[in-house]
């Protein structure tokens, strides 16, 4: 199970791009029945469903991007990294700075003080509106949309949105594409800014086919190369930042799910403070089992994906009352977990340190 076969995981990363690249060439085919593109149907329907497969999908593309930087990807270290640089910056993450701080959240899973996606904030920090929101249905429906939306870029990724509160009282930079963001390493100043250089070239992929540089003008999509843009890459780029935040969020949150705050917080605690969740067959598939196998990827982070859903079954015999698993809908365990995790109790008001949330 811990075997990294470089072929298969190839394999997984050439089943994603395809799956990609034909779901866009079918909507761009599908553009030009003249028909159905002057329905409702269309506009109501099928961009929707594109969005929200291609986004799934682009999710996939950052799971395998993922393996490389657990070293789970192959045998060997080189080629790990270009794949993870290579996959993320299709996805516009900074895959060596993201790389930095996914190895803390590992290292410190479940922490008050330094954990890093998710940490919740204490009762101390939220505001009487807040609250308030959080008790009126579509205010906090409004405001879960907006922030999830937007949670994963920019907002975590330029802002430590949700992250440890450590990096801003040290008043220095947060931003994962800053390469003297005070997270990085001085030694892996020079990979940041290579990362930076991969998401740079995407963007400019983009807007050289927004300002007319390359590619057919697709009027059947949109009277505007910025329209075809707009329909085809940044719909599903909001999807995939919904579902990224989506299923870490649920990885890691619920009522039943605490933190800990130093020193009752150890580092064995914090694979089994993870939730395994089942998103459905062809969802876990289409994201790389990500959702369904958590817990083993926090316990053994170099095994493969395809080996730690095998796995699974092992170590939730093996951990028994240990291993946190949900089957609750994923909608209403999402809504369930917004409504009622708003906030743990400071330092001072908890029992022994473990922080249940309020």
């Amino acid at each position: 199970l811990f075997n990294r076969s470089l072929f298969w995981s190839t394999f997984h990363v050439l089943v994603n791009l395809a799956l990609i690249t034909a779901l866009l060439i079918a909507v761009v085919q599908v553009s030009q029945i003249e028909a159905l593109n002057n329905s409702l149907l269309w506009g109501v329907f099928i961009w929707p469903l594109y969005w929200y497969c291609q986004g799934t999908l682009m999710m996939g593309t950052f799971v395998l991007g993922h393996e490389g930087g657990h070293q789970a990807f192959s045998d060997y270290p080189m080629v790990n990294h270009f794949v993870g640089w290579l996959l993320h910056s299709l996805v516009l993450t900074p895959y060596n700075a993201w790389r930095i701080t996914h190895g803390k959240h590992h290292a410190n899973t479940g922490s008050m003080e330094n954990d890093e996606p998710f940490v919740p904030l204490r009762a101390s920090q939220v505001t009487p509106i807040s609250r308030k929101i959080r008790k009126i249905w579509p205010l906090a429906l409004i405001q879960m949309v907006i922030i999830f939306s937007i949670g994963w870029f920019p907002l975590y990724l330029v802002g430590n949105f949700g992250g440890p509160k450590k990096y801003t009282e040290q008043k220095k930079s947060v931003n994962h594409f800053n390469p003297w963001a005070a997270f990085i390493p001085k030694d892996q100043v020079n990979g940041v800014i290579l990362s930076d250089i991969g998401c740079g070239l995407v963007t400019a992929v983009l807007l050289g086919y927004g300002l007319g540089f390359y590619g057919p003008e697709l009027t059947t999509i949109a009277a505007t190369r910025w329209g075809v843009l707009l329909k085809l890459w940044l719909g599903a780029f909001i999807v995939f930042n919904f579902t990224l935040g989506l299923i870490t969020y649920l990885q890691h949150t619920d009522e039943y799910s605490p933190h800990a705050y130093a020193p009752a917080w150890k580092s064995t605690h914090g694979a089994f403070l993870t939730i395994d969740r089942s998103y459905g067959w062809l969802y876990n598939f289409a994201t790389n089992h990500i959702t369904d196998s958590h817990v083993c990827h926090h316990l053994f982070s170099t095994m493969p994906f395809y080996n730690a859903k095998l796995a699974t079954p092992y170590i939730k015999a093996a951990a028994g009352a240990y291993y946190m698993e949900d089957d609750t809908r994923v909608l209403p365990a999402f809504w369930r977990a917004y409504r009622t995790c708003g906030f743990v109790p400071d330092p001072q008001d908890t029992k022994d340190g473990w922080a249940w949330y309020q």
